[in-house]
């Protein structure tokens, strides 16, 4: 059974749906901080899912440096973690509905099925080689 685990990315705190393979909401709204607190909660969550690590696969959205500690934790523990970059997620939010309604709850919600649609997710998969030439590019400009 894979699980659809989005993370909404924020400078203080973070915001968790799951999703299993059918869109069902198994999680829809767990808050933890963006501290070490923080992720400690996130992997108890996590971790009362009792699925193997590769079972559970996480996206994010690719918000920069907010992001970098939680992917490191999240790789560091085994997980597959996803990163998507922003304007893709709008526009599949904006495929969906035509209302403008944006919390990190439903961005969070949207991002995890955003992962489960994917035909190829993969590709969205986060490498640290990947990190590293960002943070490079960043110090350069």
């Amino acid at each position: 059974m894979t699980l659809f685990v989005e993370i909404d990315v924020s400078k203080y705190k973070h915001d968790l749906a799951i999703l299993d393979k059918q869109g069902n909401i198994m999680i829809k709204n767990f808050q933890f901080a963006n501290t070490y607190k923080g992720f400690q909660n996130l992997k108890e969550c996590l971790e009362q899912l009792k699925l193997p690590t590769s079972e559970l696969c996480i996206s994010l959205e690719d918000t920069g440096h907010y992001a970098d500690n939680l992917v490191a934790f999240l790789q560091n523990l085994g997980y597959p973690t996803f990163t998507y970059n922003p304007l893709l997620i709008k526009e599949f939010v904006k495929s969906l509905t035509l209302r403008k309604s944006k919390t990190d709850k439903k961005d969070a919600l949207s991002i995890a099925r955003k992962l489960l649609s994917d035909p190829q997710p993969e590709r969205y998969i986060v490498e640290p080689q990947m990190q590293e030439l960002k943070e490079l590019t960043r110090y350069q400009n």
